[in-house]
């Protein structure tokens, strides 16, 4: 079977599964195991395909028509402008996400030195994202999952950040001195319970539930995290969240009444409200 075969007849396979951009996906799936970028495969639309790639291609076709996540069957993720590997244990990385740092710089929070607590940091992305763009800043990661953590160490190695970054496992902030850190960034579950089985099969089916239960009404997540920094927080820290985009009245009431002020709703590029950033405040 050659390029333009597999394409035709597994775009039409696919499209036939839902799949919105069959097409391209099938071109992703070939250059992630044929090494031959889309242009190459334009171009040389009639290359035969070995029977050991044809058998790889297979069986990511069949995963995706499935609805398993393209980044999943692959097993990484481009997230602001870097590679991520990532396993069953850890959220895809999302896009969304991206208007954590871009809240962040908005801000012109500036503290040369800056220590960093990632709540839930799953893949690391935010925080290894966070500390390649501020070079003088560390870092700690959080996560209740040991697999999750074991990807995170593996994507911050990769970018040589060994020795600005750790990863512990305990929920939340246990164990943790909250004092010692000038910035909290959390993407926390907050997805309704009762709503997750109404998501994409690609979210419902294979992302890790404790990665999306934000309880009835999706903010038990918050109020965890909020009472423990309004309970042990002695100086000031900012607060950086990423919710979803009806939540942010919710979260904001929840975000006051802990003693954060000055805050800030942020849009991602869809301009749907995102994240809400602001500071715990010590009278």
């Amino acid at each position: 079977m050659n390029l333009d075969k597999i394409i035709r007849e597994k775009s039409l396979y696919l499209k036939k599964h839902s799949i919105e951009n069959p097409i391209l996906e099938i071109r992703l799936f070939i250059k992630e195991v044929m090494k031959i970028n889309v242009e190459e495969q334009i171009v040389n639309n009639k290359l035969l395909i070995k029977k050991k790639d044809l058998i790889k291609l297979n069986s990511m076709i069949e995963k995706r028509a499935r609805r398993e996540p393209f980044a999943r069957i692959i097993g990484k993720k481009y997230f602001r402008n870097i590679e991520l590997e990532i396993n069953n244990s850890t959220l895809i990385p999302r896009d969304d996400s991206e208007t954590i740092l871009d809240a962040y710089f908005s801000l012109n929070f500036n503290i040369e030195h800056l220590n960093i607590l990632d709540l839930g940091t799953g893949s690391g992305a935010l925080l290894i994202s966070f500390l390649l763009e501020l070079p003088n800043s560390r870092g700690i990661g959080l996560d209740k999952s040991y697999y999750a953590l074991s990807m995170a160490k593996k994507n911050s190695a990769t970018y040589n950040l060994s020795n600005r970054i750790e990863f512990l496992c305990c929920n939340w902030l246990d164990a943790i001195k909250i004092d010692e850190f000038d910035l909290i960034i959390a993407n926390p579950p907050y997805i309704q319970t009762n709503l997750i089985s109404e998501l994409e099969p690609e979210v419902s089916k294979y992302e890790p539930r404790i990665a999306l239960d934000g309880g009835t009404d999706g903010l038990d997540s918050y109020r965890e995290i909020l009472g423990q920094i309004k309970k042990r927080a002695a100086k000031q820290i900012l607060v950086i969240f990423e919710i979803g985009y009806d939540q942010s009245n919710k979260v904001a009431k929840l975000m006051k009444s802990s003693g954060i002020i000055n805050i800030r709703v942020h849009k991602d590029i869809m301009r749907n409200d995102r994240c809400l950033s602001g500071v715990f405040f010590i009278k």
